[in-house]
């Protein structure tokens, strides 16, 4: 089972990434920023964390930093609304994330970000 962490500060879109993922057989943590995102990580390890650009405290660019120094390891899919954001999802793309997710999304992108993401790729869309 994969153990998959979210990280927005929207409780929706929360919500619809844990019954996305979950539905895909994980296991699936929340976090609604950068630094929570760390705390848990240190007690709850996964392999992939979907991760929103824009949230209050570390934004997206600077929680991968985090993520990526405290935790190599981990996958990350980078998330943003797309548009004139476009610039966030390549900024995350070249600190490590392994894939980019725009909103609006389909719940099969999701899931494709994510494969994506595990199989150690790095596509945008």
């Amino acid at each position: 089972m994969t153990r998959s962490l979210v990280i927005d500060d929207a409780p929706a879109i929360r919500a619809l990434l844990r019954a996305t993922l979950t539905g895909a057989g994980h296991e699936v943590f929340e976090a609604v920023g950068g630094a929570a995102a760390l705390g848990l990580l240190e007690h709850q390890p996964a392999e992939v964390a979907i991760c929103d650009m824009l949230m209050p405290g570390p934004d997206g660019l600077g929680t991968i930093r985090l993520l990526r120094q405290a935790f190599p390891a981990l996958r990350i899919v980078a998330m943003s609304g797309g548009g004139e954001l476009d610039d966030l999802l390549g900024g995350a793309l070249r600190l490590g994330a392994a894939a980019a997710l725009d909103k609006p999304f389909t719940l099969q992108r999701v899931l494709a970000a994510v494969g994506e993401a595990l199989a150690g790729g790095q596509e945008a869309g």
